[in-house]
């Protein structure tokens, strides 16, 4: 059973592509903008590649529940999970979607890479992200 739909991003990207197109704004800032929107987009599409598989499998399903895009506020604490994924037997997935085109890599010390021009940089950790949920 399919609960909560992606969100949609349409407006901040709007308002990213509005920012870099501003004649005030610098080269630096403008190259930074337009970093963010193609890392924006490639995890849009990451997000969408994953809630699609998830709905096709499990969407339809009387014994499983998921909810994409949710986020919890506590305390002035904000926590956001790309995919929820709750079974009758209580069983609960948490799930974080990332998109890396040319891979992604762990060392010994859990530490996360990810590969641009064949060059590994380093990347935060979706398993230390999940875990600052409990």
């Amino acid at each position: 059973m399919l609960i909560k739909k992606p969100d949609d991003k349409t407006r901040d990207m709007e308002f990213l592509k509005g920012l870099a197109a501003r004649p005030d704004v610098s080269a630096d800032v403008r190259k930074n903008i337009e970093q963010e929107i193609r890392y924006m987009q490639s995890g849009m599409r990451g997000e969408a590649e994953a809630a699609y598989e998830m709905d096709f499998h499990f969407g339809a399903s009387k014994n499983w529940m998921l909810i994409h895009d949710l986020r919890i506020e506590c305390e002035g604490r904000v926590a956001q999970i790309d995919h929820l994924m709750l079974n009758r037997f209580m069983e609960i997935y948490v799930c974080e979607s990332k998109r890396f085109s040319e891979g992604v890599g762990i060392n010994e010390h859990g530490e996360f890479s990810a590969f641009y021009g064949g060059k590994p940089y380093g990347v935060p950790s979706p398993l230390e992200q999940s875990g600052r949920l409990g």
